[in-house]
Formats: C-alpha cells, structure tokens, sequence
C-alpha cells in the first residue's frame, strides 16, 4: 500500500494537477496549514484524506506528524506545486511490486532519491539552486518507520536504511511570479533565521556583507547558473537575496533586545 502526503497551504492553483498526477496510490493524505482558499475543499473533491493542522514554522514537525497519520507501507511525499511524471507513477508501482516478492532478509532498499525537474516560467531549469534536485535528488519515497525529517526549513530525511536512486523525476513548477518568490523568500528566511537563533548561531556586519555575495556566485558560477541564462540570473540573485535576509534577520534577533 502507498501513501502519498502533501502539505498544503493556500495551493489551490497548482493542488489539482498535483492531485491528478497521484490517482493511482493507495491513500492521498493531506495536511492543511490553515488555507484560506479553496485548497482544502479542491483536495476532498479528489478523494484525498484531509487533516487541518496549523504548522508551528517547522517543516520537519508537519512532515513526521503527516507520517504517523499515513497507512501505506511505502510513503511518498510530494508538494502542492509537484507533479509524478507518468515515468515515475509506473516506476514506483513497479518497485513497490517488487518489494512485495521479496524475501524479509533480503538485503532491501528501504527508502529513494527522486529527482526533480523544475519548470520555472515555462523553462526548464537544471543547474544554479536547483542542480542537486536535478542531478542527485531527495528522499521522497520509503517505508514507514525508516527515518524521521529533521530541519525546519529545507528540511531532508534522515534514514540509517540502505537508499537508492529513481531514475524518473518529479516535475516542479515554482514561483508563478515574482511577488509569489520573494513572498516565500521571506517566509522561509525568518524560519531559518529562527532555526539558527535556537541553535545559539550569531549574525554579523561581515555575514550580512559577504555571504550573499558568495551566494551567488557559488549558484551562478560553480553551479553553472549562468548557462540558464536570465532565468539563472535571477534565481541567483534570489537565492542570494534570501541568504541576506536570514542573514539580517539572525541579527536583528540577538542585538535587538
């Protein structure tokens, strides 16, 4: 049995071909961060699970919490503005069909890499930011209990179980505009911003300067944003961008008081 999770909040734009693109897994869980749109009503009406469920700035909480809730052996998660590839629908269902022929003591793969192709104004970008989700991938599909996430923000699972690779991807459609990019910019910033605060990180005159810079030449340049053209530009910039705001926020947080 599959389940597949998505965290929503406020995805009633890019929900239904999310939810299209999964109506093949066993269960769709959804958990709702407090949409004022239509997205909790649009994921009913495909036959998903729903769970309201206000998320305390922490991604990683949202998603172990999700997990508990899932009844399928394997889980996939995936975000409201992805899509499965009809490539990927049957790679999975092939595997975990093959799972099921499997002796117990073998020597199994218990969670995958997926890579991600991500469609930004209709190009498809594939180095800068987003190089290791084209190239390497993210654990998005394992069988439950194999790990936890851990990060609030840009948050990864974490499995001691042997991985492997999926060579189908995910498709990814971010950032319809650029008020939507800078508008997660800033929310994402100020939970990293939290994120290090807790940990007893510190800001300074010198981060606040240098480290957006380097940013973005890191993405721009040995990343090979450049060959994106002004799309990779511009990623760049933002991500930079986002690195100054955590950045400052950090700051504000220990000299503000």
């Amino acid at each position: 049995m599959i389940s597949a999770i998505i965290l929503a909040k406020n995805a009633e734009k890019t929900i239904g071909k999310t939810l299209a693109s999964i109506d093949w897994v066993d269960e769709v869980l959804v958990v709702d961060d407090e949409s004022q749109d239509n997205s909790i009503q649009m994921a009913r009406d495909h036959g998903a699970r729903v769970i309201e469920r206000k998320m305390e700035n922490d991604f990683a909480t949202q998603r172990n919490f999700a997990d508990r809730q899932a009844k399928g052996e394997w889980i996939l998660h995936i975000d409201a503005d992805e899509e499965v590839s009809e490539a990927l629908a049957g790679e999975i269902l092939k595997l975990v069909q093959d799972d099921m022929k499997k002796n117990p003591d073998d020597n199994e793969i218990h969670a995958y890499h997926i890579k991600r192709r991500d469609v930004w104004w209709g190009r498809e970008l594939k180095y800068g930011e987003v190089h290791k989700a084209a190239h390497i991938g993210f654990i998005r599909l394992y069988k439950k209990g194999s790990g936890v996430w851990v990060g609030a923000v840009h948050e990864q699972f974490k499995t001691d179980e042997k991985t492997g690779i999926l060579s189908s991807y995910l498709i990814h459609r971010p950032h319809p505009s650029i008020s939507s990019f800078l508008k997660q910019i800033n929310k994402y910033s100020s939970i990293r911003a939290d994120e290090l605060h807790l940990d007893g990180c510190r800001s300074n005159v010198l981060k606040i300067m240098f480290f957006p810079p380097i940013k973005f030449w890191y993405n721009y340049l040995l990343r090979f944003g450049f060959l994106e053209g002004v799309e990779g530009f511009i990623y760049a910039f933002f991500m930079a961008f986002h690195t100054f705001l955590v950045q400052s926020k950090l700051y504000m947080k220990h000299y503000s008081k």
